[in-house]
């Protein structure tokens, strides 16, 4: 994950490749990005956000809205939220760009997986989460990612009761080689995203971070250049195409590191690096100054010595003229 500091080193310094111009959006993944391996976020990030109200921040991920919502309820209003991949766009509890997955397409994935008791459907849906009586370690996983989650003995028997926005499909760290070559010859009105290594999902062919990043882009006037991603997975990789400052994680899928311009580990470094500069600069500063502060009291203590010597003069003087 970024820590804090990379954040708000880009939006103080403004930094881009090619122009100087004001950040106007930042937008950051969840899962490898922001959160760390114990699901925490980076501390200070509610300030930082609250610090620069002129900045649209951007919590792009696969979640569903509710589990967003729940980690940022305190600052709620302050972002914008892309959840299910891009399936939809929230805006202060507003929705502001919904893009589904068709019941009857939606029916096809289900029936193509349902043979592999390995993987587990979960139906994301606009008002909750579904899924098929899972094993405990299974919803404990799944728990994580949608707040809002029912069981159901029938997976299929809750399609067309409620807006499909994706279909995520759970197969315990073997995602890419278990569940992609089963869906590839899906409709093509839908695509298959590696979204981590458990996990594909199942969207809306048009559905991507990458575009919902441009519906807001449209809406509120910003243009790429003027914004900046964070991502560390394959569903990050349009995000991170249309941002025109973007930076990869250090445990980013290989793709991820060729897309973004650069590393955030990389601009740790360089701010760490223009820290520890900073901190030597300050240090030969007061190296100096003790040297000046070491000189002026040797010149003190041989001014004393020599008004001591003077007096003692004085002194000896004084009594000589006494006993005369």
């Amino acid at each position: 994950m970024f820590t804090l500091p990379p954040l708000r080193y880009i939006i103080s310094k403004r930094r881009f490749f090619s122009v100087e111009k004001s950040i106007k959006l930042v937008a950051f993944d969840m899962d490898g990005t922001v959160l760390d391996s114990k699901l925490r976020l980076p501390k200070g990030l509610f300030e930082m956000i609250e610090s620069h109200p002129n900045v649209k921040f951007v919590v792009a991920s696969g979640r569903q809205y509710y589990s967003l919502l729940n980690i940022f309820n305190p600052i709620k209003d302050k972002l914008i939220f892309i959840s299910e991949n891009g399936g939809i766009i929230m805006e202060k509890d507003k929705v502001i760009h919904i893009m589904l997955v068709p019941d009857d397409k939606a029916l096809e994935v289900l029936d193509l997986v349902s043979e592999d008791k390995g993987i587990y459907p979960v139906l994301g849906c606009e008002k909750t989460s579904y899924i098929e009586n899972p094993p405990e370690y299974v919803m404990n996983d799944v728990a994580q990612y949608n707040v809002r989650l029912e069981t159901v003995d029938d997976i299929k028997s809750v399609v067309g009761k409620d807006n499909i926005l994706n279909l995520a499909l759970y197969c315990h760290k073997r995602a890419k080689d278990n569940i992609l070559p089963k869906l590839a010859d899906i409709s093509g009105d839908l695509k298959a995203v590696l979204s981590a290594e458990s996990w594909v999902d199942v969207i809306n062919a048009n559905v991507n971070k990458g575009n919902a990043i441009k519906v807001i882009q449209e809406i509120f006037g910003i243009s790429p250049e003027e914004c900046v991603a964070f991502g560390d997975y394959m569903n990050d990789y349009e995000m991170l195409q249309n941002c025109g400052e973007s930076y990869a994680m250090e445990n980013a899928h290989d793709e991820i590191k060729k897309v973004a311009k650069q590393e955030a580990d990389q601009l740790i470094r360089e701010a760490q690096g223009k820290a520890k500069e900073a901190t030597m600069e300050i240090e030969k500063d007061i190296a100096i100054k003790t040297k000046e502060l070491d000189d002026l009291q040797k010149q003190f203590d041989v001014y004393k010595a020599k008004m001591e010597s003077l007096l003692i003069s004085q002194l000896e003087l004084l009594k000589d003229s006494n006993k005369e």
